[in-house]
C-alpha cells in the first residue's frame, strides 16, 4: 500500500472517530501498516468498529488482517476436507466414537445439528467447533457461542 492509500484507511477511520488527520499522522500508520493491502486494512476498520467502541489503533488494522486471513484459510481448509466429500462420509463413525465415549445419541444428534451452521459470532464454518476470534484458539468450555446457539 502506498501512502495516498494508508491516508484513505484512515479516512474509514476517521468517518467512525471523527480524528482528524495529518502527514504526520499518515506517515507514523503507513510505517506500521503500510506493507498491508489497502482493501484489507479498510475491511479491518469496519470489523473494528463493528465490534469495539474504542479508537482503532495500527496493531488493531494488523490484528484483524491476520484474522480476516487466518478465518479465510480456515474455511478454505475446511471447504477442501467436507466431511460430505468424495471420500465418503466418515461422520458416523464420528457419532458411533462418541457415543461409546459416554455421549448419549440425542446429545450426538444435537452436536452434529448444531455444528451444521456457521457461527455468526465467530465465523466458524459449518461442521467446525467455534472459536476465540482474536487468537484463533477453539472454545474451552462450550462447543460453540450463544448466537450460533439460537440461529
Amino acid at each position: 500500500m502506498n501512502v495516498s492509500e494508508t491516508a484513505l484507511v484512515l479516512a474509514a477511520a476517521a468517518a467512525f472517530d471523527q480524528r482528524t488527520i495529518g502527514e504526520t499522522d499518515v506517515a507514523a500508520w503507513h510505517l506500521v501498516i503500510g506493507h498491508l493491502p489497502r482493501e484489507e486494512c479498510v475491511k479491518a476498520v469496519a470489523v473494528h468498529y463493528a465490534t469495539q467502541t474504542w479508537r482503532v489503533m495500527p496493531a488493531n488494522i494488523i490484528e484483524g488482517v491476520r484474522t480476516a486471513r487466518n478465518d479465510a484459510h480456515e474455511r478454505a481448509a475446511m471447504e477442501a476436507t467436507r466431511l460430505d466429500g468424495p471420500k465418503g462420509d466418515y461422520r458416523a463413525g464420528a457419532d458411533a466414537a462418541r457415543v461409546a465415549l459416554g455421549s448419549t445419541p440425542a446429545e450426538v444428534a444435537s452436536r452434529r445439528t448444531l455444528l451444521a451452521r456457521g457461527c455468526p459470532w465467530c465465523g466458524a464454518a459449518p461442521g467446525t467447533a467455534c472459536f476465540v476470534a482474536a487468537t484463533g484458539q477453539p472454545l474451552t468450555h462450550r462447543l460453540a457461542h450463544p448466537s450460533r446457539e439460537a440461529s
